[in-house]
């Protein structure tokens, strides 16, 4: 009885190196459980059909903008988000496709200067 009531006595003072330990080991083990086998490299999916969403949009005024989703299918039924991988190109002078993907009504030049404030709000230029 005493070697066990010695034991949570002595528990408070090891703690803090049990859970030192733990910390420090869990994402050593977890990473060898993740490697993939040797010389064999992830088979990347053929994409086999490319969808836009929304297929039709209309920008209902100056300030309105809309983002696409491009989305890829495998020949599995497999379903990928390729919005990040595509390179967006605006197809008429109406449209322009600002640095974050969003596509709004091309403004055009104005003969005043805007402030500073009115610059950093428009996001197609």
């Amino acid at each position: 009885m005493s070697t066990v009531s010695g034991l949570f006595r002595s528990f408070p003072r090891h703690f803090p190196a049990v859970l030192a330990l733990a910390v420090l080991a869990s994402p050593a083990l977890s990473a060898e459980k993740t490697k993939p086998a040797a010389g064999k490299t992830p088979a990347v999916p053929v994409v086999e059909k490319l969808t836009v969403y929304p297929s039709r949009l209309e920008l209902s005024g100056n300030r309105d903008s809309r983002r696409l989703i491009v989305s890829g299918t495998a020949a599995d039924g497999r379903a990928f988000d390729l919005t990040a991988f595509v390179k967006l190109a605006a197809g008429s002078d109406h449209v322009a496709i600002d640095r974050t993907g969003s596509l709004c009504r091309r403004r055009r030049a104005r003969p005043r200067s805007r402030s500073l404030s009115e610059r950093s709000l428009s996001t197609c230029r």
